[in-house]
């Protein structure tokens, strides 16, 4: 009873608060020296500065995408409380030149993380599906993506930092 008395008590309160009007004291809320021409000469300025970064990007991304392997695979996940479907767990890789050894690796690393996520999330974690390209894992999720209208990325790990640590033990 006490709660519903607090939250009616609560509720007129907000109401009346929101019914009543503010008030800028004669003053508006608009900037002093406000100057159109200085805001269109910004939004042509910053559109070149993102035409430039995007022809940037657009390079870079494809010298990237031929540097580097992704291995994926397509999840079923099962708890007591959830279950999750096509869940794409990937692996990205630099390409050292020997993609099957690259790809190798990147599908250990995923194999860790499926053991860790039934360790200790998960009863069930099945593999519905396994995928290798040799690109980067953002241009596969976009393919995968088309296949999958339901597609949920878990994440996209590095294979390079991990390989590299699980050495260092």
């Amino acid at each position: 009873m006490k709660t519903i008395i607090r939250t009616a008590m609560l509720s007129m309160a907000l109401v009346v608060a929101l019914n009543l009007p503010s008030f800028a004291g004669g003053e508006s809320a608009t900037p002093y020296s406000f100057n159109y021409a200085t805001l269109y000469k910004s939004i042509v300025m910053n559109k070149k500065a993102i035409e430039a970064s995007i022809a940037v990007h657009s390079k870079s991304a494809a010298k990237s995408s031929t540097l580097k392997v992704c291995s994926c695979e397509i999840l079923r996940m099962k708890s007591t409380n959830d279950e999750f479907q096509n869940v794409a767990v990937m692996s990205e890789k630099v390409n050292n030149g020997d993609i099957s050894n690259d790809l190798k690796i990147a599908a250990s690393v995923i194999a860790q993380e499926k053991k860790q996520m039934k360790d200790r999330f998960f009863d069930v974690v099945k593999t519905n599906k396994k995928i290798s390209a040799a690109t980067d894992c953002k241009s596969l999720i976009t393919v995968l993506q088309a296949s999958y209208d339901d597609l949920k990325v878990y994440d996209i790990i590095d294979a390079d930092v991990r390989s590299q640590v699980k050495a260092q033990k």
